[in-house]
Order: structure tokens, then C-alpha cells, then sequence
């Protein structure tokens, strides 16, 4: 009751607001940008809806939502829009002034029609993922959404003031447009979001019979331009060797970290591949505004083929613009606010980590490797991550991690030579801790080292418990295809992120159904609008004779709500 007064007085306010601004005109841009790793050549997305909500918690099937269908959908590649260049989704959307937090891209399924827009860039599915494994044999895969209807959740502050204050854009600025103006000046005031996308901890790749599948299982955030900087820097790649993935892409990734809310270690903020070129820029970044007291990141360079550099101390204020490359291409670049200046990397070797049989984590865990460095008052820093298959105790494919030194810096002042010292971590040189996470869950305890070895090193991560109350789901299934299906998986989600799953291959072999049990599911807190407690499911099904053609998926939205307790009377009916 409380928390659905607060929703109202909220609206209330917000359309007096806009009563009274009627004459302010604001225009709304809205781009994708991500970072995937080297052995991925394309990760497309395909939108036909954005909508925008004040409330963080607000669900699917909530009233408020301000939505907005496109015109024709719209196809992202995530390969390309990295490196601070924004794929454009939607622009120039008229958005009442207010506080948002939450923007909900509507992605177009793979079971409609292929759009024009993935038409054009010529791939076979409008959500799709093509990566080539190391023994260079390219992997075309439909990327597959959880319940697309109901969208994909990216929360962050974003603001839409009364009548100026945002980003300025120039005139040739493909997320704008030749009328658009400054907020400086007279005419409208443009606006502009980033949703961004990881795909190292966002895509969950798995088998299903004879089959390979991919699911999304999003952490996307939310971006406002306007509140944004960025860190470029370039890498000097003479004195390397084996840098090249069999895609072509170079297997390097810089990272901008913070600690986390508890100390106990470093959190990835933001990353982005490094180009062919060396250069990288990590944008857009959350910055102050203040140059007397800028937002402070540590950058993480690393992967397989070379030794880890950290920089420490680089301190990010707000860019005042973003620039175009071309104002038909539907992409901009971020500005850089700090540059780290050229660094010299250094060439090693890499082996290759994966999880142990006796693993136990929830579907939608991301697994991070770190490494300390020596002194007082370290932390770990996070050096590499992969998404699990969302199935099995594993990670899909072997996480691959340098077996050199960690190479160490001081950020100063801006475009600056920074001295590099060679430092062996806490962990040894090339070991890590390594641990888990996962949405509404506690991070995992930091203690299992994972050695450097020749081959791959199989770890144990610790358990994850439930950051606040654990439920149990009991779901009754019954189905009317005996012997049709004989495979399935049920996928408890919400928001596009995985958060449980459960096979259904007894249940399909039954010819009255069965119930389906899920455990340590995270509950919700009717006065805490953060933790909603409510879930989708996804059922995926196929015959073991033929899982190529035979894969059918059933959405089954807010189906269940753990928020007073446990959901022991959920029903669902496969036809």
C-alpha cells in the first residue's frame, strides 16, 4: 500500500510538471554500445519498442511506463557498437521532463518474420550470435530472449530536465539532427542514453542434445550522456605475439573498475575491446562534473597473450560533447575526457580455466577471475569474466587468462608516459581467485585459487546465497505431447536475467505431467520497490531425434510472485 502511494504521488507530480512546461520541448535519443570478446563477429539485437519508467522496480504489465513503438525495427551489431561508438535505437522521442530509471528495450523475437533492418546487414536471425571457436569453425546461433514481450530491463539515473541542461549535440550529430540545438540556445534540448551490453557476462552459450543454443542473460545498464566521461588510451603492439583471435579481433580488453559497496574487492564498470589499432576508449563512464572532485577508476588491460596492466587513480570528469563520424551512419563516438597515454605491453603465455563437476551455482552466474596486488590495503582486481551455461556446472567455453606477471602504473595528470612496474600477485604469477555472482545474490567468497597450469584448470567457486530471502517454486506442468517432446528446460527470469532453471525431460515423459521444483530463488519485499519478487517463465522443448527443428519455446510472463513467500501453487500448461 505504501509503496503504491509512492508510485502515485510520483505520476502526480511528474504530470503537473509537464502541465505546466507544455512549451519546453525536449527530444530523446536512445543508442545501444557493448563490449564482446575477440572470438565473437557479430552479436546483433533487434528492437521495436523502447520504454522509459521513473520507478526502478516498475514491471512489465505496470501502467506507467511511457512507450514508444519504432516506426520500423531497428538491428544492432554489439561487435561494432563498442569503443564509445553509440549505435542509434530510436531518436528524437518527445519525453515528459522527469527522473527515469529504468529503459526497457522490446526486442523483436526470433519467431516473427525476419525485419528489414536484419535483413540489411545480412543475418538470419533478428537476434543472433556468430563467434568462431579456436579451432577456427564459425558458429552461426539464434540468440534467444526470455520472453521478448516483455522486454529487457537497463536501469541507471537518467534525466530529463525542464527546458535545457543536457549534453550539447552537434548539428551533424547523427543521434540528432539539423534542428537540433544545444541547450544553450533556443530550440529544443537533446537528450541522450546508452543502453550497454556485456556479452562476456551476457551471453550464456550452452548444447541441447546434439545442438548449440544461446540465451541472453542480460546485466545491461542505462547511461545519460550528460552525466558521462571516458578513458582512451593506446597500446603499443610491437612487442607482442599470438594476439590475434581466429576472428581477426585482438585479444585484449581494458576495463574500468571501483570497489565494491563492501570493499572486499573490484567491480567491472565498463569495458571495451582493444582495437586493431591499439587504441581503446572505455565510454561512456559515469563522471562528476567537478574537476576538484572527479570520479576515480582503476583500468584492468589484459588478456591470454599478454601480461595484466593496471593503472591506478584515473580520474574521469563529464565530456562536454559527442562527435559523428558520419551523420548517415547512425553512429556517434563518445569524447574522452583522460587519455592513459601510450602504453608498452608485454608478451606471455595463457592457459585456460573452467569449473569443476562439483560446481553448484544458480543458472545466471557470471564467474570472475582476480588477481591482488602486493601491499597494504589491496584489493582484488577482476581480470577476466564469462557468463555459465546456464545447464551444467561450466562455463561453455574454456575461460582463457595470461600466465604472466601483472605489469603496474600511477595515473597522474592527463596524456601522460606512464612508468610500468612488473609486480607478481598475491595469487602467484598467472593464478587467480576466482568467484561468482549473480543478480539479488551475494557476491561469492573470495578464497579458491585457480594455479597456472598447461592445461585447463578446473576450479570450484564458492556457493552464492540469496541477498535477502530464498523461496522455493513448485511448478505444475501438464502437457498434451507425449513421445512429441521428450527435452526440456524450464527457465525461471525476470527483466531478461536468468535466475533459475530446472530440466523438464522427466515431466515431458510423463503422460500426466509432474511438478518441477526451484530452489533459492531470490524473495521480494512488498515495502522495498528495489527487489520486485516477481518471475517469468520460459520453457524450451524439443525431441532428442531431431532438436534442430524441433525447438519450441513457451513464455509464460509474472507467472510467479515469491513476494510473501513461497510459490508452491504455480501452473502451467504446454500444449
Amino acid at each position: 500500500m505504501l509503496y503504491g502511494l509512492r508510485k502515485l504521488r510520483k505520476f502526480l507530480m511528474i504530470a503537473a510538471v509537464v502541465a505546466t512546461v507544455s512549451a519546453c520541448s525536449t527530444r530523446t535519443y536512445v543508442a545501444a554500445t557493448g563490449s564482446t570478446p575477440p572470438q565473437y563477429t557479430h552479436v546483433y539485437l533487434t528492437i521495436g519498442e523502447v520504454w522509459f519508467s521513473t520507478d526502478e522496480a516498475a514491471q512489465a504489465n505496470d501502467s506507467t511506463w511511457s512507450k514508444f513503438s519504432l516506426s520500423e525495427p531497428v538491428t544492432v551489431d554489439l561487435v561494432t557498437a563498442s569503443n564509445g561508438t553509440l549505435a542509434k535505437i530510436v531518436g528524437a522521442l518527445r519525453l515528459a521532463p522527469g527522473d527515469y530509471s529504468q529503459i526497457r528495450l522490446i526486442p523483436v523475437d526470433n519467431s516473427v518474420a525476419l525485419t528489414d533492418s536484419a535483413k540489411a546487414i545480412s543475418a538470419s536471425y533478428n537476434n543472433e550470435v556468430d563467434y568462431i571457436d579456436t579451432s577456427t569453425t564459425s558458429h552461426q546461433l539464434p540468440l534467444e530472449i526470455l520472453n521478448p514481450a516483455n522486454g529487457v530491463s537497463a536501469r541507471g539515473s537518467l534525466s530529463v530536465p525542464v527546458g535545457g541542461g543536457a549534453l550539447p549535440v552537434a548539428a551533424n550529430n547523427s543521434l540528432g539532427n539539423s534542428s537540433a540545438t544545444s541547450s544553450n540556445n533556443s530550440g529544443p534540448t537533446i537528450l541522450n542514453f546508452a543502453v550497454n551490453f556485456n556479452a562476456a557476462t551476457d551471453i550464456a552459450l550452452f548444447t541441447y542434445g546434439s545442438r548449440e543454443g544461446a540465451l541472453l542473460n542480460s546485466h545491461a545498464q542505462a547511461f545519460d550522456l550528460a552525466k558521462a566521461g571516458g578513458i582512451s588510451g593506446t597500446l603499443t603492439l610491437t612487442n607482442l605475439s599470438n594476439i590475434t583471435n581466429s576472428s581477426g579481433r585482438l585479444n585484449i580488453t581494458a576495463t574500468a573498475e571501483t570497489l565494491s559497496a563492501d570493499g572486499s574487492r573490484h567491480i567491472a564498470v565498463l569495458s571495451a575491446p582493444v582495437n586493431a589499432s591499439g587504441t581503446f576508449l572505455l565510454y561512456p563512464l559515469p563522471a562528476s562534473d567537478s574537476t576538484k572532485n572527479p570520479t576515480t577508476y582503476d583500468v584492468v588491460i589484459h588478456g591470454a597473450s599478454i601480461q595484466t596492466i593496471i593503472i591506478k587513480g584515473v580520474k574521469v570528469t563529464r565530456s562536454t560533447s559527442s562527435s559523428s563520424s558520419s551523420a548517415s551512419s547512425n553512429m556517434t563516438v563518445g569524447v574522452a575526457s583522460v587519455s592513459v597515454g601510450t602504453l608498452i605491453p608485454q608478451t606471455t603465455t595463457s592457459h585456460a580455466v573452467n569449473l569443476s563437476s562439483s560446481t553448484s551455482l544458480p543458472a545466471g552466474a557470471v564467474i570472475s577471475l582476480y588477481q591482488t596486488l602486493p601491499g597494504s590495503g589491496e584489493v582484488p582486481y577482476v581480470v577476466e569474466q564469462s557468463a555459465t551455461n546456464p545447464f551444467a556446472a561450466a562455463m561453455y567455453l574454456d575461460l582463457p587468462a595470461s600466465s604472466g606477471i601483472v605489469q603496474t602504473g600511477n595515473y597522474a595528470t592527463d596524456i601522460q608516459s606512464i612508468t610500468l612496474t612488473n609486480t607478481t600477485p598475491v595469487e602467484g604469477n598467472g593464478a587467480y581467485t576466482i568467484a561468482a555472482s549473480a543478480t539479488s545474490f551475494n557476491d561469492g567468497a573470495l578464497g579458491t585459487i585457480v594455479p597456472s597450469t598447461s592445461g585447463t584448470a578446473l576450479a570450484t567457486p564458492a556457493a552464492l546465497t540469496v541477498a535477502g530471502d530464498s523461496r522455493s517454486v513448485t511448478v505444475a506442468v501438464t502437457h498434451g505431447s507425449t513421445g512429441s517432446y521428450d527435452k526440456g528446460q524450464l527457465i525461471l527470469s525476470q527483466d531478461g536475467t536468468i535466475f533459475a532453471a530446472a530440466s523438464l525431460d522427466s515431466v515431458l515423459a510423463s503422460a500426466t505431467g509432474g511438478n518441477v521444483p526451484l530452489s533459492n530463488v531470490p524473495g521480494g519485499n512488498l515495502l522495498s520497490p528495489s527487489a520486485s519478487g516477481i518471475y517469468d517463465l520460459t520453457v524450451r522443448m524439443w525431441n532428442s531425434q531431431d532438436p534442430a527443428t524441433t525447438l519450441q519455446q513457451r513464455y509464460f510472463p509474472a507467472a510467479v510472485d515469491v513476494r510473501s513467500g513461497n510459490a508452491l501453487g504455480v501452473s502451467i500448461t504446454l500444449n
